[in-house]
């Protein structure tokens, strides 16, 4: 299952979670999980979002990744602002080698890549 990675990062006002919530089921994602913090002492807004497609065959090609986040990139300056921060990054979790040793079992490596994309090796 192809999944994405939204955060956000922006003065907090009422309605973010719902616009952002709304913008991505109107475009066909489910999201699988969500979560936000609002600082106040700063008054700013954190969100980190995971979402895929409905249909768990459908995967969005490099133009279609360009697309969403073109459309997003729109609605993130209507909700938040022209300076606010955010990123969709494509989830990447790749098994590319296991080691098995007597006293745990497996040992799995994790290394991050750019952009917090996180892959096992």
């Amino acid at each position: 299952m192809q999944s994405f990675i939204l955060t956000i990062s922006c003065k907090d006002k009422p309605g973010i979670v719902a616009k952002v919530t709304k913008f991505l089921f109107d475009n066909g994602f489910n999201i699988l999980e969500s979560g936000q913090f609002n600082d106040k002492d700063t008054n700013n807004f954190f969100m980190r979002t995971e979402f895929h497609k409905q249909e768990n065959n459908l995967f969005l090609n490099h133009e279609e990744l360009i697309k969403l986040k073109s459309d997003f990139d729109v609605k993130i300056k209507e909700i938040c602002g022209a300076k606010d921060k955010y990123n969709i990054l494509e989830k990447k979790i790749e098994v590319l080698d296991i080691d098995e040793t007597p006293a745990y079992g497996l040992e799995t490596k994790v290394q991050l890549g750019i952009n917090g994309v996180v892959e096992c090796i």
